[in-house]
């Protein structure tokens, strides 16, 4: 009887794993069609026809067919499209992780003061006139770096504040995460106040856009959004036992401390990393990995792989949103993401309130 059950639930594993691989080949080819259309779309509209043979004429190494569209497409369009796609992923993905980590659905990357560590060193480099030194071979401006280094500083702080003898728990560090996140937002408010002829940049930065993305910026962010993924998806298993409590996980021989504190290294760099290249950009860590929960269940060895793609795919998806809505100008994409995630957040609540979800 007993081998008849574990047999069922082998099988049942196995059909979850099916599922999952086929919505995981879904997203990618989704995101594939997804970007053969938004590289035509724009001001200067390019036929898929065209877009597909400049991509595939690049690839082979031949000359392009239409040498006018082959900048647009692969100088100017499709750096920025493969940006947003990855920054997407990386929100999405490091939200995921948060809120398994902090078992709380409305966790999102930033709750450990990333972004208003992020926005207050790119506002004092902004402020200091450092924003069009480069970082030599890394193509990095020195926005993108004090933005990152901002970030990192913040959560360290979050870090030591959240210690209380040599333990680090989940509702202190949240608790910290708030406390750290409103004094920066008040310095950084101090900053802008000061400097007003700076104030039209900050505030477009802190707004989130990849109007500067470019294949530079695409090398230096692809491995550190890499490995953070293949880290958390390694701590996956350890992650949905500590959903059943920091003691039962140890009781099951998760080492609970080195875990949270795994999660929390991956998902900050992964979350700075993207802030330094685009600004911020909210909602993108919460409302995505919620959806994909309601979907494929609690199981982080589904939900960070599918957040990544689903994240990746929303992200792109907006950021060409928000360069032809209001063509010729280009709206922040942090506006748009803010407009479709301030109702679902709204809904969130609400649906909190009634009790049903975690």
């Amino acid at each position: 009887m007993a081998d008849t059950s574990n047999r069922g639930k082998r099988a049942s594993y196995i059909d979850r794993r099916g599922a999952l691989a086929t919505l995981s080949v879904s997203l990618a080819l989704a995101a594939l069609l997804a970007l053969a259309i938004v590289l035509g779309v724009g001001s200067a509209g390019i036929p898929v026809n065209v877009t597909l043979r400049t991509l595939l004429s690049a690839l082979l190494g031949r000359d392009t067919p239409d040498a006018s569209a082959a900048v647009i497409i692969l100088q100017i369009r499709l750096p920025r499209a493969l940006t947003a796609y990855l920054v997407g992923a990386a929100l999405a993905m490091s939200g995921a992780a948060m809120q398994g980590l902090f078992q709380n659905a409305m966790a999102d990357p930033h709750i450990m003061g990333v972004s208003s560590g992020a926005a207050l060193g790119a506002t004092i480099c902004m402020v200091a006139g450092a924003g069009v030194i480069s970082a030599g071979a890394l193509g990095l401006s020195a926005i993108a770096i004090s933005a990152f280094s901002g970030g990192l500083i913040a959560v360290l702080l979050v870090i030591s504040l959240a210690r209380t003898r040599g333990r680090l728990g989940t509702m202190s560090l949240l608790l910290s995460g708030v406390a750290v996140s409103s004094t920066l937002s008040a310095i950084l408010s101090g900053l802008m106040i000061m400097n007003r002829d700076k104030m039209e940049h900050v505030l477009l930065w802190t707004l989130g856009s990849f109007s500067a993305s470019s294949y530079a910026k695409l090398i230096v962010l692809l491995p550190v959004v890499a490995v953070c993924f293949v880290g958390l998806r390694l701590i996956a298993r350890d992650l949905n036992l500590m959903m059943l409590g920091s003691e039962e996980a140890a009781s099951l021989g998760v080492r609970v401390k080195l875990v949270r504190l795994l999660a929390i290294v991956f998902s900050t760099l992964a979350t700075a990393a993207a802030v330094s290249v685009c600004g911020i950009i909210g909602f993108v860590g919460l409302m995505v990995p919620h959806a994909v929960r309601l979907i494929v269940g609690p199981d982080h060895r589904g939900v960070l792989p599918i957040s990544f793609l689903a994240g990746g795919l929303y992200l792109m998806i907006m950021d060409t949103l928000a360069r032809t809505l209001a063509a010729p100008q280009e709206l922040p994409v942090g506006v748009l993401t803010a407009l479709v995630g301030g109702p679902f957040f709204l809904w969130l609540l609400r649906r909190r309130g009634q009790g049903v979800g975690a």
